[in-house]
């Protein structure tokens, strides 16, 4: 039996989630090309056949209440599902977007480019956008709907969204050609502790989310003994060329740096698990053939 629904009731859930996710019915309203008063009815209308309250109005902003952040997990699903719906009732011919968060060394990595012309080649009326992110974005791009999965380097995992793994990537100690000598030798974890860094900067929507792209161990070795801390690899890497300190950094990224030729570095997988690189995608998502297929291609 399925139960009776009243026709603006997706109406109402599309205005909610733009309310929801840029917190302002002001933006919501721009996204949607309706009225600031139109959106906030749809929000009341809404409160008041699910019998909850959805926000919290403080200031300006609007703010999920538990309530409201559990019915934006379903209506994500909901509207999964009928993209998914839509899309593949379509078949190949259809005209469809895919939309893909990641970093730029996974985007730049041969596995990732020739799976990128491999889909092209059987699917080529889907346009595929390609955001690169900081991790913390990848995040919430993902949880929000704004993208329909991530690639990721993960040394934890979130319990509210799902992941795949793909590959690991072991991690390596960075350090400038020229101070390459003055390192003790063997590197043990004292050493390691003591080392001057040039540290990959952690920032509070990170800390919130409990997000740890290096060992939480390692980041406290570099937190401490930072000469420097910034949110861009590349910026980091040239310091690291110049003789500033020394930095810890996964294969995949290092490889992807073109000043590779001025830096030393040295395994140490044998005190640090290797980064598992992965795919990051919203829990019970009903994803349509096409991006189905981009997944299965990754995974191999």
């Amino acid at each position: 039996m399925i139960p009776e629904i009243t026709g603006d009731f997706l109406q109402q859930l599309r205005g909610f989630y733009y309310v929801a996710t840029s917190g302002s019915v002001s933006d919501a309203a721009n996204q949607m090309n309706r009225t600031q008063s139109a959106v906030t009815y749809q929000i009341q209308l809404l409160e008041k056949e699910l019998g909850i309250i959805l926000f919290l109005r403080l200031k300006n902003k609007m703010v999920l209440t538990e309530e409201g952040k559990h019915l934006l997990t379903w209506a994500l699903r909901i509207f999964d599902t009928i993209s998914g719906m839509q899309e593949e009732l379509q078949g190949k011919n259809q005209i469809g977007y895919l939309r893909i968060a990641g970093s730029r060394p996974l985007f730049n990595s041969r596995e990732f480019t020739r799976t990128m012309l491999d889909f092209h080649e059987e699917w080529p009326n889907i346009h595929v956008s390609l955001n690169s992110a900081h991790p913390s974005f990848i995040y919430s791009g993902i949880k929000n709907g704004h993208n329909d999965f991530g690639l990721i380097g993960m040394s934890n995992t979130f319990d509210d969204l799902d992941f795949i793994p793909l590959f690991r990537s072991p991690f390596l100690l960075a350090i400038g050609r020229n101070e390459a000598a003055e390192l003790p030798s063997p590197i043990t974890p004292d050493v390691l502790k003591k080392l001057p860094y040039i540290s990959f900067s952690i920032n509070l929507r990170e800390q919130t989310l409990k997000y740890h792209f290096v060992p939480p161990q390692i980041q406290e070795y570099m937190n401490n003994n930072s000469v420097l801390s910034c949110s861009n690899y590349f910026i980091i890497m040239n310091y690291v060329a110049m003789g500033l300190g020394c930095t810890i950094i996964d294969t995949l990224s290092f490889n992807s740096f073109n000043i590779t030729d001025k830096i030393h570095v040295i395994d140490i997988s044998s005190m640090v698990e290797p980064l598992q690189y992965g795919i990051l995608l919203r829990k019970k998502s009903n994803i349509s053939q096409f991006k189905k297929n981009f997944i299965d291609r990754l995974v191999g």
